[in-house]
């Protein structure tokens, strides 16, 4: 067998850490989310149990049972959740992220004893400064983001982007060198749903922020979003009743890809399900399946699949031109114009008018935190840099 001079191996090898190569193992893992007891129920624990994933991970709502039944104390968690992935969490697999209902049960009030007992039960990792609400998790070529979207109750600030958690996700995910960055938590930043419908709070900047793909919970459906090159998906489906989905329904600056189920789909059909994501050094493949079982055997029905691609390259920046007519709460309004770098704009003091108390003082300290000199888009003149930049107005802010 023929091989290669002594001095070259080193040389290769020092070419390959100049070009930033690394060869990471592949992963599989499933993604379940609003499933509590559901997940035996509706077989979903059996669906990913089919697929031999490398872990688990969670959008929230983990348990419903309440923490008190036939006036005696139990643990949900051991009730709902380490009966269907009991082994998962026995081996260090399972990385949870923090639901409403992991806060209190369905009809009752907040339990502090409950939240002790998701930690100390389902063991997400507590070393750094979220103590388990808030974690990162290195797996191969993919790094992991649990955030705690339940306002209320994060004692870092809430969930304000400038606060604590967001500066912590931030500086997180700059140092991250997995060629995927996923950030996943319950509250949804967009759905088209029409129960719980969505957190405003949580529409941060992870695009700007370096985010590959952003998972959430809470409506109990299945979405899929494309905004300005950022995936988000809502996955609701684990075990929970379903909620409805508006038809036709618009959300302002992003395109609905995908939704189950759908309009005019019998409720008999309505199945239950999870994400298996397969990830490599060059692209991670996310699918959405519900179960079916044939002949007594548990299997998938595919309801959706898309592939993201290392350093994929992103779309052409677009903006949106302020309208004094939108609501004080549009923050995804507000990033459009806002967060894309390099515009060069008029006064920050027209933005609370628009945007409310602490917008200006949110905005400048993402301007120093992100290097950018001014931002905005206000103006003719700004407009007319943006244009200079390359920069495209949204021509259809309600593009799908």
């Amino acid at each position: 067998m023929k091989t290669l001079p002594a001095l070259v191996l080193p040389a290769l090898l020092a070419a390959s850490l100049v070009s930033g190569l690394h060869a990471a193992d592949p992963v599989k893992f499933a993604v379940v989310g609003d499933f509590g007891s559901g997940a035996r129920t509706h077989k979903v624990d059996k669906l990913i149990e089919s697929w031999s994933p490398d872990f688990v991970i969670t959008v929230g709502d983990n348990a419903y049972s309440k923490d008190f039944e036939n006036g005696q104390a139990q643990n949900a968690f051991e009730k709902d959740v380490v009966r269907p992935f009991g082994a998962f969490i026995q081996n260090g697999r399972f990385f949870p992220s923090l639901g409403n209902h992991d806060y209190k049960a369905e009809g009752g009030g907040i339990v502090p004893e409950r939240v002790q007992r998701y930690m100390d039960t389902l063991k997400p990792p507590r070393d750094g400064p979220g103590a388990g609400r808030y974690y990162e998790v290195g797996k191969g070529p993919v790094r992991l983001f649990a955030l705690n979207s339940n306002g209320r109750h994060e004692p870092d600030g809430g969930i304000r982007f400038w606060d604590k958690q967001g500066d912590w996700l931030r500086a997180r995910l700059a140092a991250a060198t997995e060629p995927f960055k996923i950030v996943y938590f319950h509250h949804t930043p967009y759905t088209t749903g029409t129960v719980d419908g969505p957190t405003a709070s949580m529409r941060w900047p992870f695009k700007e922020w370096g985010a590959t793909l952003v998972v959430c919970g809470h409506e109990h459906n299945y979405e899929r979003f494309d905004r300005r090159g950022l995936t988000y998906v809502v996955n609701g489906m684990g075990g929970a009743h379903f909620y409805p989905l508006e038809a036709g329904k618009k959300v302002d600056g992003l395109k609905l890809l995908v939704k189950y189920p759908t309009q005019d789909m019998p409720e008999s059909e309505h199945k239950h399900g999870a994400m298996l994501v397969e990830a490599s050094d060059a692209e991670m493949k996310v699918s959405a399946f519900t179960v079916a079982v044939v002949n007594g055997a548990v299997q998938g029905v595919q309801r959706d699949q898309f592939v993201i691609k290392a350093n994929a390259e992103m779309p052409p920046p677009a903006y949106r031109v302020l309208s004094h007519g939108m609501r004080g709460r549009d923050v995804s309004a507000w990033q459009d114009f806002l967060f894309e770098k390099n515009l060069l704009g008029s006064s920050l003091a027209a933005v609370d008018a628009d945007f409310g108390g602490n917008t200006m003082t949110a905005t400048r300290k993402f301007q120093t935190q992100q290097s950018l000199p001014v931002t905005g888009v206000f103006d003719e003149v700004t407009r007319t840099k943006a244009a200079e930049l390359g920069f495209r107005p949204m021509e259809d802010p309600n593009p799908n």
